[in-house]
């Protein structure tokens, strides 16, 4: 089985690490793979040198980019053409909105089968609501040259099917993302110990972000809680671990409101078990989720979470068990749970966190997908309806 992965970029995000833990494993059972991509944005950690030690074929797209560019689009949709020709794929998995318009609408000889996962969605949250609704009508466009979808949580699930109406939802799998074993074991309270003293300053309760420092994941906003902690505990510190396009912003912000001894910024962070640990909350307060690979961890190290209700969070951070669960945007939600979880701990689990699939489990269940998909009929690739769905 000849596999090609499309993706916009291979940044130190959810979709990258996953595909980084599983296409060994792919390959261990049959499974002959290219990953085709374009480039990191500034200030992103490019993973592509990690994907190469690690056994995997990966061909750069310079042309491919996350920027809508619509000369520019064309060029790269040629690019991956050529590439796709060069390979001869069976199947054709995309990731991520841009590498999937590309990857569903290329030309190639054959009977090609094509898989996208949406690792959450752009309809809400992330744009303008006409954008976001001009988006899933070109999502529901491209379902007739789609032979298979993945969501990455039941939530994104039952939103691309029954809200946005995309697909069908009996044409959409939901394999979540991987947690890795070094961060699924449990620690111990010398463990947490050890991580606070080792990477922070012993100063009073930190609340902090594991995430790109981008627009979606709200940095502005979480500026504003880190504001108005303070002016109810003056010993809270915040912390951003993470970098992207946003940096500058950021960090202009913090000194244009005074926040250089309440916020530090750390950028990318290899030990990411540690950073975890060290937190004594940890916030993601994102405009729009799927399944976020730090909230996985979070959960499954029992760091207390305050969490935006979006995408697939609520289907990860039980409230009340395993932190809290606010509203996007909501100031003194998000300020009244943080204040609540440092003066007083959760109570204690009475059931584990939902997981994160293995990488073994991850590449199990897509391997099957995969021979399910090339076993049934194909999409329509030739562009006319094979679905009828009235925009929404």
């Amino acid at each position: 089985m000849r596999v090609a992965r499309v993706i916009t970029r291979l940044n130190r995000g959810g979709p990258a690490r996953t595909l980084l833990a599983v296409e060994p494993l792919l390959a261990a059972r049959g499974v002959e793979t290219v990953v085709m991509t374009g480039v990191s944005e500034p200030r992103e950690d490019d993973l592509v040198e990690e994907f190469v030690a690690a056994g995997v074929k990966v061909v750069r797209l310079p042309e491919l980019c996350r920027a809508v560019r619509p000369f520019g689009d064309i060029a790269a949709r040629r690019a991956l053409e050529r590439q796709l020709a060069k390979f001869a794929p069976d199947l054709i998995h995309s990731h991520t909105f841009k590498a999937g318009l590309l990857a569903r609408t290329a030309r190639i000889d054959g009977d090609v089968r094509r898989v996208h996962t949406f690792h959450g969605h752009l309809f809400r949250g992330a744009f303008p609501r006409p954008l976001g609704s001009a988006m899933a009508w070109l999502e529901r466009r491209l379902a007739r040259r789609t032979d298979r979808f993945i969501a990455v949580s039941e939530q994104v699930r039952r939103e691309l099917c029954e809200e946005w109406r995309v697909a069908p939802c009996d044409r959409i799998d939901v394999v979540p993302g991987v947690l890795l074993p070094e961060l699924a074991a449990k620690p111990t309270p010398a463990e947490r110990a050890a991580a606070r003293g080792r990477l922070l300053p012993a100063v009073g309760p930190w609340i902090g972000t594991l995430a790109r420092l981008t627009r979606i994941k709200a940095p502005d906003f979480f500026l504003d809680v880190a504001q108005a902690v303070r002016a109810i505990r003056p010993d809270a510190r915040f912390v951003w671990i993470g970098d992207g396009d946003a940096r500058e912003r950021f960090l202009a912000e913090i000194a244009r409101r005074r926040l250089s001894e309440t916020v530090r910024f750390v950028g990318w962070q290899s030990d990411v078990r540690g950073w975890h640990l060290a937190l004594d909350v940890e916030l993601l307060l994102s405009d729009q989720e799927g399944l976020p690979l730090s909230l996985l961890e979070a959960t499954a190290l029992e760091v207390p979470v305050v969490a935006s209700a979006v995408g697939g969070v609520a289907d990860l951070v039980r409230d009340g068990i395993d932190g809290r669960l606010v509203a996007p945007r909501a100031l003194h939600a998000a300020v009244d749970a943080i204040v609540a979880l440092l003066e007083q701990p959760l109570p204690r689990r009475t059931a584990p966190p939902l997981r994160g699939l293995s990488p073994a489990e991850h590449a199990g269940r897509l391997h099957a997908l995969y021979d399910r998909t090339l076993a049934q009929s194909p999409a329509d690739s030739s562009g006319h309806p094979v679905l009828h769905l009235e925009p929404r």
